[in-house]
């Protein structure tokens, strides 16, 4: 992993459990106007640990990317719609249930694939 596995250590020992009357409070010892303070890695730096083919362009992948998607929203779409409609049944019925359950399984899929 190189020099910046050591990072996630200093951090950690700078973190402090203040407690409180009436909460636990977790704050971080570090403060970046410390002359003492350890010093973060810049952009460049953290730029030059990625690879260089992570930069690479490449519009044939982009758009099969874009086309995959798609193709993966549409199916759900198409699945979903299949399974239940957007009317809203009735309150405390088994369909509501389902209803809920169906939108909320929709809606966590869509926002993963998109």
């Amino acid at each position: 992993m190189g020099k910046g596995g050591e990072a996630s250590n200093i951090v950690a020992s700078n973190i402090k459990l203040l407690e409180t009357s009436e909460q636990k409070v977790w704050k971080s010892g570090y403060n970046p106007l410390d002359p003492n303070a350890p010093k973060l890695p810049s952009k460049s730096q953290v730029k030059a640990c990625i690879p260089k083919r992570c930069f690479e362009r490449s519009a044939l992948k982009s758009f099969y990317y874009v086309f995959r998607d798609t193709a993966w929203a549409v199916a759900l779409v198409y699945a979903v719609s299949l399974v239940v409609s957007t009317d809203i049944p009735p309150v405390f019925s088994l369909e509501m249930v389902k209803w809920i359950f169906v939108w909320n399984f929709y809606a966590f899929w869509m926002g993963t694939i998109l």
